[in-house]
């Protein structure tokens, strides 16, 4: 009945009441492991996680295999302060599961509430060695070292990405920033014009041209070379994106604000084909229409 009551109390969110009828449900039949867990995850969601921890070990005691137990030993150690501990749980949890991106939040976690950096960086190398094949873990990890101000390192995975992943534009793209950033725009160009030809992550593409090749209102006019550069990554971009409006959106962009309007009509011509509702093309159309005098041109235009 103790039970019951400490459940009904525990499942209304009046755990602080259901306390004292857990504990004594465990107090009359202290063999009881159903009694011994609802006391346990009541003395958890009550925060006497050190009362807990006493509990969940005697219940591991009687179940080994239980892996979902040691979970929730190792989140009240974790909260009661106990990082040796709670890092020590985990240990025995990987040597019967393995690693996994559950257990090495849970690591995370503990590291940071001890601030140990070489214990999260440690994690995140034994995510990218156990899913070797996974590109988001070797991204985590080149993050982690940016916004610790360890750029070589973050670029050593990105080289290392670039030679593991040949299809994928991201390491490139990154490797590109990286330059543009240290000036050297040579390396940069080559590193974004190779990101350029991989059929993937347009939107990241368009992002590049928009911070390094800005030509808003308030931007300053691009040099010869940039205008050359933007001229063959945006053929780079229409070559590999040929069924994305975008990629011949944003060329219209670069050729318009360069004074190519034939060329730039052409573009968003070729983008408004592929996607009619999409109206940043049309706008600069409308423009052009204006600027050439071509009033039959925008009558049909607007009409349509």
């Amino acid at each position: 009945a103790n039970y019951e009551v400490a459940g009904l109390y525990h499942e209304l969110g009046q755990s602080d009441r259901a306390l004292k009828y857990a504990a004594e449900a465990v107090r009359l039949d202290p063999t009881n492991t159903w009694y011994k867990f609802r006391y346990a995850e009541i003395l958890q969601a009550t925060h006497k996680d050190a009362e807990a921890i006493t509990i969940y070990k005697d219940l591991i005691a009687a179940d080994p295999n239980n892996i979902d137990l040691r979970y929730r030993l190792a989140d009240c150690q974790m909260k009661a302060e106990q990082y040796e501990g709670a890092i020590s749980t985990y240990n025995e949890i990987e040597k019967v599961e393995g690693n996994s991106d559950t257990l090495a939040r849970c690591r995370i976690r503990v590291y940071e509430a001890k601030k140990d950096e070489a214990g999260i960086e440690s994690t995140l190398k034994g995510l990218t060695v156990t899913f070797a094949n996974n590109e988001s873990y070797f991204y985590e990890l080149a993050k982690y070292y940016e916004d610790h101000e360890q750029q070589e390192k973050a670029n050593g995975i990105y080289k290392s990405m670039a030679a593991k992943f040949p299809y994928s534009a991201t390491p490139h793209l990154k490797l590109a920033e990286v330059h543009k950033k240290n000036g050297q725009d040579a390396e940069a160009y080559k590193e974004a014009m190779t990101a350029f030809t991989i059929p993937e992550e347009l939107d990241m593409k368009i992002e590049f041209l928009n911070k390094w090749y800005p030509i808003g209102d308030t931007a300053t006019a691009l040099s010869a070379s940039k205008k050359k550069e933007t001229d063959s990554l945006c053929s780079a971009l229409r070559r590999t994106h040929r069924d994305d409006a975008q990629s011949y959106s944003v060329s219209g962009d670069y050729l318009m604000k360069s004074g190519r309007n034939k060329e730039a009509r052409t573009q968003y011509r070729k983008a408004i084909d592929l996607s009619k509702e999409s109206y940043a093309p049309w706008k600069q159309l409308l423009l052009l229409n204006v600027e050439n005098k071509d009033d039959a041109q925008q009558e049909k235009d607007c009409k349509e």
